[in-house]
């Protein structure tokens, strides 16, 4: 996956860059929850499975994307998968399942962008490119 591996795959916890409320280590640990998931169809099904499969077909969807709150995201995930990437990413559990709470129906809406799972559910090479506007307000 080229630029995506090399940034995933840095040892240090990514730097807490702030803009526009959304942190760079909240997308990343974003990308990294898809991938972790087996992709987006796998993601979709873990979500789904946990109660929010409304919220994650509205993200999919060309649609409005329908919010989901830090404790559903928790509660469909799991305290583990979010305590591993607050620990990969230098962020509190707490603060990691709240900025992911922000980010994440952005990273499947800009990964899905004609309202459809596309590559048998592989997270885009340029998505990071495609998601640095999240960041810039």
């Amino acid at each position: 996956m080229g630029l995506l591996d090399s940034i995933l795959g840095q040892q240090q916890p990514a730097a807490p860059t702030q803009k526009s409320g959304i942190n760079m280590a909240a997308v990343l640990g974003a990308i990294e929850l898809i991938r972790r998931s087996g992709g987006l169809n796998g993601l979709v099904a873990k979500l789904s499975s946990g109660g929010l499969g409304d919220a994650v077909g509205s993200w999919i969807g060309t649609g409005r994307n329908q919010p989901v709150s830090p404790g559903a995201l928790e509660g469909a995930l799991g305290g583990g998968m979010l305590s591993d990437l607050a620990a990969k990413f230098g962020l509190a559990p707490e603060e990691m399942s709240s900025q992911l709470s922000e980010v994440l129906p952005q990273v499947v809406d800009r990964a899905t962008p004609t309202g459809e799972i596309t590559s048998g559910g592989e997270v885009p090479d340029d998505l990071a490119h495609q998601l640095s506007s999240l960041l810039r307000g």
